[in-house]
């Protein structure tokens, strides 16, 4: 028990140091600059993709090893146990679907997508949406529990939802009252 704590302990450092360190992006004029971070920001990429998989892995062997420990619990009649158990399960995904979430926005921040084939939408990073066929409205967007996106504007009253693909660089969306369905790629 005391290393599935520690384990747990350790995981729980990993996911909060994943969300340190990183800092506002930088508004570059220049066509080299933005190249520059645009090529910083692929490289990061690829570097963090196993090191998220393998968080991954970690995170599904230890919650496995804790259902099969509250199932013992149950067993051995020692209810408190499987609770303390159960709770810690209960947290531990909680704590980790927040750094999902984070880890998104933080993804997302001020990226443009075609959105109906001739119009773009902006996520910018301040939780803003820009609309080129609205562009003196505004809106809002959020990243839900689930890694969807919802946003809204008040140049119309409908929400989207946008899905993404493995690696963020398209979507599927659509518009639930409308039942309106669109698709798009990441332009920036």
């Amino acid at each position: 028990m005391r290393r599935m704590i520690l384990f747990a302990v350790l995981v729980s450092a990993c996911l909060s140091l994943s969300t340190h360190g990183k800092v506002d992006e930088p508004k570059f004029k220049s066509v080299s600059a933005k190249k520059a971070l645009d090529d910083f920001k692929r490289e990061r990429a690829k570097v963090e993709e196993p090191y998220r998989k393998g968080l991954e892995k970690a995170r599904a062997d230890y919650i496995k090893a804790l259902d099969e420990a509250r199932k013992q619990a149950i067993k051995d009649n020692d209810l408190d146990e499987a609770q303390r158990i159960a709770a810690t399960q209960k947290e531990f995904d909680d704590a980790a679907t927040a750094t999902k979430v984070a880890n998104l926005r933080q993804r997302l921040a001020n990226t443009k997508w075609e959105w109906d084939g001739k119009n773009t939408i902006t996520l910018n990073a301040d939780g803003t949406v820009t609309a080129s066929w609205m562009p003196n409205e505004k809106g809002q967007w959020f990243v839900n529990q689930d890694l969807t996106v919802f946003w809204w504007n008040t140049g119309h009253p409908w929400v989207a939802v946008m899905k993404f693909n493995a690696d963020h660089s398209a979507h599927d969306s659509y518009t639930p009252r409308e039942n309106l369905n669109r698709a798009g790629k990441r332009i920036k």
